[in-house]
Protein backbone atom coordinates (compact mmCIF):
# COMPACT_ATOMS: atom_id res chain seq x y z
CA UNK A 1 0.00 0.00 0.00
CA UNK A 2 1.39 3.37 -1.05
CA UNK A 3 0.41 6.56 0.77
CA UNK A 4 0.75 9.94 -0.81
CA UNK A 5 1.19 12.85 1.53
CA UNK A 6 0.03 16.19 0.23
CA UNK A 7 1.36 19.48 1.58
CA UNK A 8 -0.97 21.14 4.06
CA UNK A 9 -1.58 24.04 1.67
CA UNK A 10 -3.18 21.69 -0.88
CA UNK A 11 -5.66 20.14 1.57
CA UNK A 12 -8.53 22.60 2.03
CA UNK A 13 -9.35 23.18 5.68
CA UNK A 14 -12.47 25.19 6.37
CA UNK A 15 -12.23 27.77 9.14
CA UNK A 16 -12.80 26.41 12.63
CA UNK A 17 -15.96 27.15 14.58
CA UNK A 18 -14.00 29.42 16.92
CA UNK A 19 -12.63 31.44 14.00
CA UNK A 20 -16.11 31.85 12.53
CA UNK A 21 -17.54 32.90 15.90
CA UNK A 22 -14.76 35.42 16.48
CA UNK A 23 -15.26 36.92 13.03
CA UNK A 24 -19.04 37.10 13.53
CA UNK A 25 -18.52 38.97 16.80
CA UNK A 26 -16.02 41.33 15.19
CA UNK A 27 -18.35 42.00 12.23
CA UNK A 28 -21.25 42.72 14.62
CA UNK A 29 -19.13 45.18 16.61
CA UNK A 30 -19.01 43.27 19.89
CA UNK A 31 -16.00 44.60 21.75
CA UNK A 32 -15.64 43.29 25.28
CA UNK A 33 -13.27 46.15 26.17
CA UNK A 34 -15.99 48.70 25.46
CA UNK A 35 -18.15 47.35 28.31
CA UNK A 36 -15.16 47.38 30.67
CA UNK A 37 -14.48 51.01 29.73
CA UNK A 38 -18.13 51.93 30.46
CA UNK A 39 -17.90 50.31 33.90
CA UNK A 40 -14.68 52.11 34.75
CA UNK A 41 -15.98 55.46 33.50
CA UNK A 42 -19.24 55.17 35.43
CA UNK A 43 -17.25 54.76 38.67
CA UNK A 44 -15.47 58.07 38.12
CA UNK A 45 -18.47 59.95 36.76
CA UNK A 46 -19.93 60.53 40.23
CA UNK A 47 -16.71 62.15 41.47
CA UNK A 48 -16.76 64.74 38.71
CA UNK A 49 -18.86 67.88 39.06
CA UNK A 50 -21.71 68.69 36.76
CA UNK A 51 -21.35 72.05 35.14
CA UNK A 52 -24.32 74.38 35.06
CA UNK A 53 -24.20 77.44 32.84
CA UNK A 54 -26.71 80.28 33.02
CA UNK A 55 -27.35 83.51 31.20
CA UNK A 56 -29.83 86.17 32.25
CA UNK A 57 -30.70 89.31 30.30
CA UNK A 58 -32.94 91.91 31.90
CA UNK A 59 -34.57 94.85 30.18
CA UNK A 60 -36.76 97.13 32.23
CA UNK A 61 -38.39 100.44 31.31
CA UNK A 62 -39.89 102.23 34.28
CA UNK A 63 -42.02 105.30 33.58
CA UNK A 64 -43.47 107.39 36.38
CA UNK A 65 -45.81 110.34 35.71
CA UNK A 66 -47.35 112.46 38.42
CA UNK A 67 -49.54 115.52 38.01
CA UNK A 68 -50.52 117.87 40.85
CA UNK A 69 -53.08 120.68 40.57
CA UNK A 70 -52.55 123.78 42.68
CA UNK A 71 -55.67 125.51 43.98
CA UNK A 72 -55.53 128.33 46.47
CA UNK A 73 -58.39 130.28 48.07
CA UNK A 74 -57.51 133.60 49.71
CA UNK A 75 -59.42 136.78 50.32
CA UNK A 76 -62.46 135.60 48.45
CA UNK A 77 -60.50 134.77 45.37
CA UNK A 78 -59.89 131.33 44.01
CA UNK A 79 -56.64 130.91 42.22
CA UNK A 80 -56.03 127.79 40.08
CA UNK A 81 -52.73 126.82 38.64
CA UNK A 82 -50.07 126.28 37.60
CA UNK A 83 -50.09 122.48 37.24
CA UNK A 84 -47.01 120.65 38.42
CA UNK A 85 -46.01 117.72 36.30
CA UNK A 86 -43.33 115.24 37.12
CA UNK A 87 -42.19 112.82 34.44
CA UNK A 88 -39.48 110.32 35.26
CA UNK A 89 -38.26 107.60 32.93
CA UNK A 90 -35.72 105.04 34.00
CA UNK A 91 -34.46 102.51 31.49
CA UNK A 92 -32.53 99.68 33.10
CA UNK A 93 -30.77 96.84 31.40
CA UNK A 94 -28.42 94.19 32.61
CA UNK A 95 -26.92 90.86 31.70
CA UNK A 96 -25.74 88.13 33.97
CA UNK A 97 -23.69 85.06 33.19
CA UNK A 98 -22.83 82.33 35.67
CA UNK A 99 -21.05 78.99 35.71
CA UNK A 100 -21.40 76.54 38.56
CA UNK A 101 -19.76 73.25 39.38
CA UNK A 102 -22.15 71.05 41.37
CA UNK A 103 -21.18 67.80 43.05
CA UNK A 104 -23.86 65.23 43.83
CA UNK A 105 -22.19 63.48 46.74
CA UNK A 106 -24.95 60.88 47.05
CA UNK A 107 -23.83 59.56 43.66
CA UNK A 108 -20.50 58.56 45.21
CA UNK A 109 -22.36 56.03 47.35
CA UNK A 110 -25.00 54.94 44.83
CA UNK A 111 -24.44 55.85 41.20
CA UNK A 112 -27.42 55.32 38.90
CA UNK A 113 -25.11 55.25 35.88
CA UNK A 114 -23.60 52.01 37.16
CA UNK A 115 -27.07 50.43 37.15
CA UNK A 116 -27.54 51.51 33.55
CA UNK A 117 -24.15 50.08 32.57
CA UNK A 118 -25.01 46.84 34.34
CA UNK A 119 -28.34 46.64 32.51
CA UNK A 120 -26.66 47.38 29.17
CA UNK A 121 -23.98 44.76 29.83
CA UNK A 122 -26.60 42.08 30.51
CA UNK A 123 -28.45 42.99 27.32
CA UNK A 124 -25.17 43.00 25.39
CA UNK A 125 -24.24 39.55 26.70
CA UNK A 126 -27.68 38.14 25.84
CA UNK A 127 -27.45 39.49 22.28
CA UNK A 128 -23.91 38.16 21.97
CA UNK A 129 -25.00 34.70 23.16
CA UNK A 130 -27.88 34.62 20.67
CA UNK A 131 -25.49 35.56 17.85
CA UNK A 132 -23.04 32.82 18.84
CA UNK A 133 -25.85 30.25 19.02
CA UNK A 134 -27.06 31.16 15.51
CA UNK A 135 -23.56 31.09 14.04
CA UNK A 136 -22.77 27.76 15.73
CA UNK A 137 -25.99 26.18 14.44
CA UNK A 138 -25.33 27.45 10.90
CA UNK A 139 -21.73 26.25 11.00
CA UNK A 140 -22.67 22.69 11.93
CA UNK A 141 -25.54 22.67 9.42
CA UNK A 142 -23.02 23.80 6.80
CA UNK A 143 -20.64 20.96 7.75
CA UNK A 144 -23.46 18.35 7.60
CA UNK A 145 -24.85 19.61 4.29
CA UNK A 146 -22.13 17.91 2.26
CA UNK A 147 -22.22 19.11 -1.34
CA UNK A 148 -25.94 19.93 -1.54
CA UNK A 149 -27.50 23.29 -2.39
CA UNK A 150 -28.10 23.74 1.32
CA UNK A 151 -24.35 24.12 1.78
CA UNK A 152 -24.47 27.27 -0.38
CA UNK A 153 -27.40 28.58 1.62
CA UNK A 154 -25.57 28.03 4.91
CA UNK A 155 -22.42 29.59 3.45
CA UNK A 156 -24.46 32.65 2.49
CA UNK A 157 -25.91 32.95 5.96
CA UNK A 158 -22.48 32.59 7.56
CA UNK A 159 -21.25 35.26 5.15
CA UNK A 160 -24.04 37.55 6.34
CA UNK A 161 -22.87 37.14 9.94
CA UNK A 162 -19.15 37.52 9.08
CA UNK A 163 -19.41 40.29 6.44
CA UNK A 164 -18.28 37.92 3.66
CA UNK A 165 -15.26 36.61 5.57
CA UNK A 166 -16.47 32.97 5.57
CA UNK A 167 -16.54 32.58 1.77
CA UNK A 168 -13.23 34.40 1.38
CA UNK A 169 -11.64 31.88 3.77
CA UNK A 170 -13.04 28.97 1.78
CA UNK A 171 -11.66 30.43 -1.48
CA UNK A 172 -8.23 31.02 0.07
CA UNK A 173 -8.09 27.47 1.37
CA UNK A 174 -9.50 25.83 -1.74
Amino acid sequence: MVLFLLPASVVAQPPSLQEVQEEALRAAGYDRHEMEDWRRQSRWAAALPRLQVGFDRQLKDVVQLSTRDNVSVSGGEVLVGPNENNFDQDFQQGSGFDVRAVWYLDQLVFNRDRLEVSRETRSWLEDRSRLLERVTELYFNWKRAGSSNLKEEYSGRLDAYTAGWFSRQLKEDG
